[in-house]
């Protein structure tokens, strides 16, 4: 599944994207930078686990994958999709009201908990929002990430035992 942002979740994230940018303004304008986040967020997350491709993106109202290749080894030069996962983070406790420690779930509800490339590209409920970002925080490989995260504000928001319980499985 490929996380869609809301249009108030992409305000958020939109400015981290141009601290981070370093191409030139030449050229042709830039895809849509929203969906090429998602297809890169996607990427960053399950790159070493899911077995897919940069090709596996290539459908009907996506980016190319192209786009989103140059876009990722642009983005991650820096730790820009921590920062990005530490504001969705931030927006879901206090706009959705959801703790992030109540996206940990049990270790073995989550051993079956694999996301799919889900192609159906259309925009998501803006009301529905706050259950797609915390399907995508009960995911085990975006837990493994938030163990690798430097940031004091998502560190205290994660169980104590998380490493043991994600080395388990």
């Amino acid at each position: 599944m490929i996380l869609r942002l809301s249009n108030e979740q992409w305000k958020l994230i939109e400015p981290l994207t141009h601290k981070v940018s370093n191409l030139e303004t030449r050229g042709r304008k830039r895809k849509n930078e929203k969906h090429v986040f998602e297809m890169c967020l996607f990427m960053f997350v399950f790159r070493n686990t899911s077995g897919y491709t940069w090709r596996d993106l290539n459908y009907s109202g996506a980016p190319s994958y192209q786009t989103c290749n140059r876009r990722y080894l642009e983005w991650s030069n820096c730790d820009f999709f921590f920062r990005a996962i530490e504001v969705l983070a931030k927006d879901l406790e206090s706009r959705g009201k959801t703790k992030l420690r109540s996206c940990f779930m049990d270790e073995l509800y989550a051993m079956g908990y694999y996301f799919v490339l889900d192609f159906d590209y259309r925009l998501i409920d803006e009301n529905d929002w706050v259950s797609c970002t915390k399907d995508f925080f009960e995911s085990i490989h975006v837990w493994r990430l938030l163990l690798q995260s430097e940031s004091k504000w998502i560190s205290t928001r994660l169980p104590d035992d998380l490493y043991e319980r994600v080395n388990c499985i």
